[in-house]
């Protein structure tokens, strides 16, 4: 489940008449400096809208995570209108509950947009890192451990 949240004109406007703003006390600004302001402002909007549903992200997350086996979130780049980058593990029963509270949240909130895929092949939710052990240092091979 992925939620992406939609722009928000407003506070658009807001953030590109602040750096227009900015740009005209630049003397001469180049093309170059006006795409990089252009840049900087959907950098800025992004960061905002991450920030300001974040909260919503994580009860959504919780209300979906009750249907399933096993849940985990990813990591979300910084400058994206995603919210909720998550995977969840449905047992075969719960499939249609799950959709059915998926749907629900997705009437429930225009402000944003939703993608649902699946089902997909089994997926693994074992962490894999590597870690040194004193035997492993003695010699020179990783370990490889599961969490």
């Amino acid at each position: 489940v992925k939620i992406l949240a939609k722009e928000d004109k407003e506070k658009k406007t807001g953030i590109k008449n602040n750096l227009t703003d900015l740009s005209n006390q630049v003397e001469k600004p180049s093309k170059a400096k006006k795409y990089i302001l252009d840049k900087f402002a959907i950098h800025k909007e992004a960061f905002y809208l991450q920030e300001r549903y974040k909260d919503q992200g994580k009860v959504i997350y919780s209300l979906l995570e009750e249907y399933s086996k096993q849940a985990a979130t990813f990591p979300i780049a910084v400058n994206s209108y995603m919210i909720l980058n998550s995977v969840f593990l449905v047992p075969k029963e719960s499939i249609t509950n799950f959709k059915e509270k998926f749907q629900n949240i997705k009437a429930d909130h225009k402000e944003f947009a939703f993608l649902l895929s699946g089902p997909w092949p089994p997926y693994s939710f074992v962490d894999f890192h590597i870690e040194k052990t004193q035997e492993a240092k003695d010699s020179r091979k990783d370990t490889l451990c599961l969490s």
